[in-house]
């Protein structure tokens, strides 16, 4: 078997259309899978390595075989058999996209629908009245009857398709009940889902098959069999991906031994490169297909056992001591799991009962807040608190800063009383609340509140190819464009990126030799002042670290602030640092003129510097890098410009961006040179594609 390519897989794709010069974007309900987002009503095109996509791709295809015959047919033959064969290569489609989307409900109609056609077409193939493709075809008998083949096949994948959105529709509704108290039930849904998979892969190869056969009947069927080819191999290697996928999570979930989870809840309030500080945290244990404990802590117990860190990065100043509480240090989220895992793996609370975590997943506070507007409100008498989607911040955070449970040294305690009764809640939550429940964790999953990383390859990878994992975007090779992430880290600055807000403002200007010009203004506005408690009204003082294409030079920086003095590290305070750091560490320069460092991380440069913040003010962070074209490479007509924009978790974000096509060209998508794009909050990780013209 062929090794299946790994092409890099964008989590959000936003593909442009034409918008008549300009183009307001205002998010509204996303179009969700684990491999693919498209955030445009109507995209153009759409690169997606879901592999729903290429089912649509080859199923299509198939469908279009079933024409194949009526080049030797009559006008009325051809055009019965082209109406049908479409209606069910556009019901596939669009049952596909609702499968992506997890709405098994809609996906069902249009199987059901065509269930319809394809009997009708089995019948109008292979009957025996006188308007049967046998008797219309005479001699060419055995074409005719590789066609039909073909057909039972599409028929069969219909069939599986449907088995496939009645286990996903079970698996969604009764998933989370039964993995807190029926293992059986969990694994059993898993189960299901993975055989209806299995089957449609399997028929997949037959459809594959056919049409290879069918190529020497005519050209027709020759370049048909080339286009499903080239889709097949991709999309069989994400099914593929996905199957090993459920078999290595199946085997996680049915261990007869416990196995930990690491749920790391990460409060934006002080933004963290990953995210958010990771104050607390819950190991939830699972065993036989069920959960059999989540217990809630504080960072600072496994911290407190811990007897060996790390040198804290140098952004730390004073701070020299790095432990589990600070290791979500880095933008690429994989990287800052298996940090916080390795420390938390060697602090003797753990390492002493051999403890190891399979999986970390990020959950900020904006998760935990739709989770308590849809199960209801708390109740702690404890605390004489309600909490609900509106006060949860404010009252926990009030609560751990200056609350009696603070004073006891246990200033988490609040989160140990709300958890337990929130999930008995979500365990009985009835079908209506458990699609609005999945809805909006499906919208947080696009925003990166919600990021998962494993340590098992296989998961790992599915996750990556998913684009669940919060991992830096790695541009493919041949790319021609450009890339940009603005990353805060609130070092010392208390709660109070809670109340700032960010704008970003980009113009890329593309010249006639592939290079790009790209000014950047980040305005940010802390609006603390309108507070009472001090840990709001704090100077947010934020280390920001712009992230631009590894060739990318700097031009111009201002509106930031001098760097610290006295806090470079030393020769040995830099073997000191973490792994990870350490790499970065040896790239690091400080360019003096712009009062900033120069470093590579994760594939890209990386401009740093300090911005703080007063309550009640207003700055603006202004850059501008230059980005060289293709060596020897001069842009033409139809050659595709990719802009890049990855949001920090965490971080709301309001993006205007324009790019000014190369002098003498303009853009197919718009017609005009010059493309715009603005949005009130961006997703997660934003492509746009533009195509030169002339």
């Amino acid at each position: 078997m062929k090794e299946v390519p790994k092409n890099n897989v964008e989590p959000v794709f936003v593909d442009v259309r034409r918008p008549d010069g300009a183009h307001r974007k205002a998010l509204g309900k996303p179009e969700v899978s684990l491999a693919h987002r498209s955030y445009l009503k109507s995209p153009r095109r759409v690169q997606s390595s879901h592999f729903g996509a290429y089912l649509v791709s080859g199923l299509v295809m198939a469908g279009l075989v079933l024409g194949g015959a009526f080049f030797m047919g009559s006008r009325a033959l051809k055009d019965d058999l082209a109406t049908r064969s479409a209606a069910v290569a556009d019901n596939l489609s669009r049952s596909v996209d609702a499968l992506r989307t997890f709405d098994a409900d809609t996906a069902s109609q249009y199987l059901t629908e065509n269930q319809r056609e394809l009997s009708e077409l089995q019948d109008f193939l292979g009957g025996s009245g006188t308007q049967s493709v046998a008797s219309v075809l005479g001699g060419v008998v055995p074409a005719v009857g590789e066609v039909a083949t073909l057909l039972r096949d599409v028929v069969e994948v219909n069939v599986n398709l449907l088995a496939l959105a009645a286990a996903v529709d079970t698996l969604r509704s009764e998933g989370l009940g039964s993995f807190m108290s029926d293992g059986v039930a969990l694994l059993s849904s898993l189960d299901d889902v993975q055989e209806a998979l299995r089957n449609v892969l399997a028929r997949a190869q037959t459809i594959k098959n056919a049409t290879g056969n069918l190529k020497s009947v005519a050209s027709y069927f020759g370049s048909l069999d080339s286009f499903v080819g080239e889709r097949y191999l991709a999309w069989s290697g994400q099914l593929i991906a996905l199957d090993e996928f459920l078999t290595e999570l199946k085997a996680l979930l049915a261990s007869e031994t416990d196995r930990h989870i690491l749920l790391m809840f990460q409060n934006p309030s002080e933004i963290r490169p990953a995210g958010g500080f990771l104050g607390s945290y819950a190991d939830l244990v699972v065993r036989g297909g069920v959960m059999q404990q989540l217990d809630v802590r504080d960072i600072y117990d496994p911290d407190g056992q811990l007897e060996q860190g790390y040198r804290a990065p140098e952004a730390f100043g004073d701070w020299t001591e790095w432990k589990v509480r600070d290791a979500n240090w880095f933008f690429d989220f994989p990287t800052s799991a298996e940090a916080v895992l390795t420390l938390m793996e060697s602090s003797k609370m753990y390492e002493n009962y051999g403890v190891k975590f399979d999986l970390a997943i990020a959950v900020n506070i904006k998760v935990i807040e739709t989770l308590l507007s849809v199960a209801g409100p708390v109740e702690i008498p404890a605390y004489e608190l309600v909490l609900d989607e509106k006060n949860f911040l404010r009252e926990v955070q009030r609560e751990v800063e200056r609350g009696e449970d603070k004073a006891a040294g246990a200033p988490k305690r609040i989160l140990q009383t709300v958890a337990p009764v929130l999930l008995e809640r979500l365990g009985v939550l009835d079908d209506e609340d458990m699609e609005t429940l999945f809805e909006r964790l499906t919208t947080h999953y696009e925003h990166k509140d919600l990021m998962f990383y494993a340590r098992d390859p296989k998961l790992e990878h599915f996750i990556r190819t998913a684009g669940g994992d919060g991992s830096v975007y790695a541009l493919p090779f041949g790319f021609w464009g450009n890339y940009l992430a603005v990353v805060n880290a609130n070092i010392d600055g208390k709660k109070s990126d809670a109340v700032v807000a960010q704008e970003v403002s980009v113009y890329v200007d593309v010249a006639t030799d592939g290079s790009s010009l790209t000014d950047v203004a980040v305005m940010r506005t802390h609006r603390g002042d309108l507070e009472r408690e001090l840990f709001w009204r704090a100077t947010n003082r934020n280390y920001m670290q712009i992230y631009v294409p590894a060739t990318a030079d700097l031009l111009l920086m201002k509106g930031n602030d001098p760097a610290p003095r006295g806090t470079a590290l030393s020769p040995a305070e830099k073997e000191q640092l973490y792994p990870a750091e350490k790499i970065i560490e040896a790239t690091k320069k400080f360019l003096s003129s712009f009062q900033a460092w120069n470093m590579e991380a994760f594939g890209k440069r990386v401009f740093a510097t300090w911005m703080n913040l007063v309550a009640g003010k207003s700055r603006t962070l202004e850059i501008r890098y230059q980005t060289p074209g293709k060596t020897g490479v001069t842009p033409k007509a139809g050659d595709i410009y990719t802009f890049v924009y990855e949001r920090q978790s965490g971080v709301p974000t309001t993006l205007s961006l324009t790019i000014a096509a190369p002098v003498g060209f303009t853009w197919k998508e718009t017609e005009t040179p010059r493309f715009t794009y603005d949005a009130d909050d961006i997703p997660g990780r934003l492509i746009l594609t533009l195509t030169l013209a002339q």
